[in-house]
């Protein structure tokens, strides 16, 4: 996201409007995507990651690096939330907000000594603080990770060595079976510990950080690995189970291949379903339950291929081949091709309608 675009989108203009809210969606989704939010399926993951970025949005600043700390800040406060209410934290303890300020580095005085003087008193709020410094920190790249650590400051490498090099390594078994405890001055965070000794140092690196998510962010759409674009585009289809009422007109084999689709075992049916499809591919029945199967499983290539052999061999569609044909071609990243067809069934009142409408909206959220 450059200067250009942003200025563009404080101007309104639509095109750069859906460019920014890409940007920020990539963000959020790096922090949310963190295993230690525990959050409850892609669904919720991808309503925060929208509400992030939403927030940052509506109040975007002046500058891409405010708007990129906004949504950094909103993800990240959000995850806290889900966490804590996973958690029953009860009342007390700073709020969330404050403590994602922390680890954004946002967070101003005096909010900031009675934060770092709580979570030197609170086990719990001091884990917190450090599950969500690993959860910004997993947002980047290997080769993020590694530029932003030539950028690291030559006091808190030596920060890391020598007689502080304790407060570096892992906790031991010993400080989990006593998080009850107090926590003693050893067994703080080293970010805590090291705001103490270098506070302007590590006031800084926020910003170093926020600087290599939007260099590697801008270039995200050319970097981005195809078991990356996998994970989007499935978050984007319906996590439905796909219809089996055809299997009893199968042979006893690809039957129960379909039951165990039917069941959720999709990654087992599929290749069993597949060999059946190939083994006989003028059956319309076999290749539709092949593709569905695939797709069930999330094999994009594969569910695409059936779908378009179902496509040339079945003259009367089966009910919901369209609906499902669409879903094939978005985890192709075939997006366009979709909203067409999505459209047409909209417009023709299918049964499928509202379905289409509500992943049109997807796409739309999406940005694609």
């Amino acid at each position: 996201m450059d200067d250009e675009l942003f200025k563009r989108f404080l101007n309104g203009e639509p095109a750069a409007t859906t460019g920014v809210k890409n940007h920020l969606r990539a963000i959020t989704s790096r922090v949310l995507a963190a295993p230690q939010w525990s959050l409850k399926g892609a669904e919720q993951t991808r309503a925060l990651e929208i509400q992030a970025a939403k927030e940052a949005m509506a109040s975007p600043g002046d500058t891409v690096l405010t708007c990129a700390t906004g949504a950094l800040l909103a993800s990240t406060n959000l995850g806290l939330i889900a966490l804590r209410s996973r958690e029953a934290l009860p009342k007390g303890h700073p709020d969330s907000l404050t403590v994602a300020r922390e680890v954004v580095g946002v967070l101003g005085e005096p909010d900031k000594g009675a934060l770092l003087e709580h979570m030197e008193q609170c086990g719990t709020c001091n884990r917190h603080f450090e599950m969500a410094k690993g959860a910004v920190n997993a947002a980047f790249s290997a080769s993020a990770s590694q530029q932003s650590a030539r950028m690291v400051p030559e006091p808190t490498k030596k920060a890391a060595s020598g007689r502080h090099q304790h407060a570096t390594a892992p906790k031991t078994q010993k400080s989990k079976k006593k998080a009850a405890k107090k926590p003693t001055h050893k067994d703080l965070h080293p970010d805590i510990l090291a705001k103490r000794r270098y506070p302007i140092i590590s006031s800084l690196m926020p910003l170093f950080i926020l600087v290599v998510i939007l260099g590697y962010f801008g270039y995200s759409k050319t970097i981005e690995t195809a078991d990356e674009r996998l994970r989007r585009l499935a978050n984007l289809i319906s996590a439905e189970i796909p219809p089996t009422a055809l299997a009893d007109d199968m042979d006893p084999s690809s039957r129960g291949a379909a039951l165990d689709m039917r069941r959720g075992h999709c990654a087992s049916a599929a290749p069993r379903l597949g060999v059946a499809s190939d083994n006989n591919p003028s059956d319309a029945t076999l290749t539709y339950y092949a593709g569905l199967a695939h797709l069930c499983a999330r094999h994009a290539e594969q569910s695409l291929r059936y779908f378009e052999r179902l496509n040339t061999i079945n003259d009367e569609p089966f009910y919901g081949q369209k609906w499902w044909y669409t879903q094939a071609l978005i985890l192709n990243n075939r997006t366009a091709e979709a909203r067409v067809i999505l459209s047409i069934i909209v417009e023709d009142e299918h049964p499928r309608a509202n379905s289409a409408v509500r992943q049109l909206a997807r796409l739309d959220d999406a940005g694609i």
